[in-house]
């Protein structure tokens, strides 16, 4: 069953890491992809992927260089179609532990105590954990 949790995904030229991502979000119900106006193969990667696909801003631009983050992740948050919401970066991947453990967290509903959840990164430069 799918994770009832909305996950916005802000893309530029993204399609060298986007299907690493998307791949470790395929246990989510909805994602979103919102692009600016990428020229490569972002958005058809996306699509691939089954993700809605909108644009950072309504210029048509190409290769959009948003200078207001919020506003763009606020076209994301009002296309969520859950009441749970995860931003995730086109160049980061969940961990198998981590999307059973958002899992457990969305199913749990009304039940929880807690209802902002923080999950800590490990980042990876070449390859290698730093």
């Amino acid at each position: 069953m799918k994770i009832l949790c909305t996950v916005e995904i802000l893309t530029l030229n993204s399609a060298k890491t986007l299907g690493r991502c998307l791949e470790s979000l395929k246990d989510f119900d909805d994602i979103l992809v919102v692009d600016g106006n990428s020229t490569g193969e972002t958005a058809a990667i996306a699509k691939q992927f089954g993700a809605r696909v909108f644009q950072q801003s309504d210029s048509g631009q190409k290769n959009f260089q948003a200078d207001d983050f919020s506003a763009v992740q606020n076209r994301g948050i009002a296309a969520a179609r859950h009441q749970w919401f995860l931003f995730v970066d086109s160049d980061e991947y969940l961990s198998s532990e981590a999307v059973e453990e958002i899992r457990r967290v969305v199913e749990r509903g009304d039940k929880n105590t807690e209802f902002v959840y923080h999950m800590p990164r490990k980042y990876v430069v070449d390859g290698g954990g730093h």
